[in-house]
């Protein structure tokens, strides 16, 4: 018996990268007949008979009946999305995709491994309170709502389970809990801590995650003092937005080195380096990057521009830019000199 090439719960390509996804398995029963409507809504089965609320793409639902990937009465493990009630009780559960066989199935990369289906949920947020009992886990939104849409809504999570002691409110932590009847349970947890932020470079540049460019001059030079006296130099866990005259600043980058881009992944970290010593970090689409790229090697001479709004510098003097893009322009070859008095001679 094989072990899955995709883990349950994959590493997050940035430290802060908010999230809530479950793995839970049950048997999914549909209560609409003949609707129209985008989901399926009805009732979602576990092994120990519960019943939960849950929801599915009626396209996907009809897609993995069609091609046989489900069989509707039996039972299935789903990836899901999902919240808890203010009681913490599990409560609108999304099924997003079937896991299949083979087990045993790695949770994480490089984690450990479990023999048969359970039903894990692996949490990323910031602690909003601590009580004798539980704690409750504030997830925000990835990224930042476009110009005149409404703003990312955040959420709460309310779980069981005693935290380590140096759990503080506000703290950004990753959870694992397993399903306790109708209520998620911590079973391990840990700190994203100041230390952990400082090598996660490290670790996603092993996986190719984070795309580095470095300056054309390669001469190391130290931060800008702008940088030294950030604002945001105390944490990078709770760094508040760069704000100037009441706008936040935007700043752009150029650079003439080819980054190599990995096969894989939804998102990479570019990483420039500018002729000036100054290094600013941001998190693309690798795809929309690939586009860029593939006009790179199509011109004979280019440059590049990384620009986005500056959300904080780090205490290593790191510009992160947020919403960023690349764009590639074409360079004008120039014309010489001699060719042009012989044009005017003409």
């Amino acid at each position: 018996m094989t072990t899955q090439e995709k883990p349950l719960f994959t590493i997050a390509e940035t430290p802060l990268l908010f999230s809530a996804v479950g793995c839970i398995c049950g048997s999914f029963h549909s209560d609409e007949k003949g609707e129209e409507s985008r989901f399926l809504h009805g009732i979602l089965k576990t092994r120990d008979e519960r019943e939960f609320r849950a929801s599915v793409k009626r396209r996907d639902w009809e897609k993995w009946i069609r091609t046989g990937k489900i069989e509707p009465s039996e039972k299935n493990y789903w990836r899901v999305y999902f919240r808890t009630t203010r009681m913490g009780i599990i409560t609108r559960i999304e099924l997003l995709r079937v896991i299949k066989d083979p087990f045993p199935i790695p949770i994480e990369p490089k984690g450990e491994v479990i023999e048969n289906p359970e039903d894990l949920f692996r949490m990323r947020g910031k602690i909003l309170e601590i009580g004798e009992k539980g704690f409750a886990l504030k997830i925000e939104r990835n990224g930042f709502a476009n110009e005149g849409s409404p703003e990312l809504q955040y959420f709460y999570l309310n779980l069981k389970g005693e935290l380590p002691s140096e759990a503080e409110t506000d703290q950004f932590w990753e959870i694992m809990c397993i399903r306790d009847e109708d209520y998620l349970k911590l079973i391990k947890g840990r700190w994203i801590n100041e230390k952990l932020t400082n090598n996660w470079d490290k670790e996603l540049e092993k996986q190719g995650k984070i795309i580095s460019v470095p300056p054309k001059n390669k001469k190391k030079q130290k931060p800008s003092q702008t940088a030294k006296k950030s604002p945001t130099e105390s944490t990078v866990i709770e760094s508040p937005i760069i704000m100037l005259n009441g706008k936040q600043p935007e700043m752009t980058v150029k650079f003439t080195e080819r980054p190599e881009l990995p096969e894989q992944g939804k998102k990479v970290t570019l990483q420039v380096t500018g002729e000036n010593g100054i290094v600013v970090k941001a998190e693309v689409n690798r795809k929309t990057l690939a586009k860029q790229v593939q006009k790179m090697d199509s011109f004979a001479d280019w440059v590049a521009a990384f620009s986005g709004k500056v959300l904080e510098i780090t205490t290593d003097g790191v510009v992160i830019l947020e919403a960023a893009n690349v764009q590639v322009f074409q360079r004008k070859q120039k014309v010489k000199e001699e060719e042009k008095e012989s044009n005017n001679d003409n």
